[in-house]
């Protein structure tokens, strides 16, 4: 019980950290293909 409550928050924490990289690198791309191919 005790755990999960701690299990919770330290996967989501991980989810942000595994996911937020990739979404700046797909913006990043979005904008440098932009630029690039006007």
């Amino acid at each position: 019980m005790i755990l999960y409550v701690f299990y919770r928050p330290l996967m989501f924490l991980l989810s942000m950290i595994l996911i937020y990289p990739h979404l700046f690198d797909f913006l990043y791309v979005e904008i440098m293909m932009k630029l690039i191919l006007p």
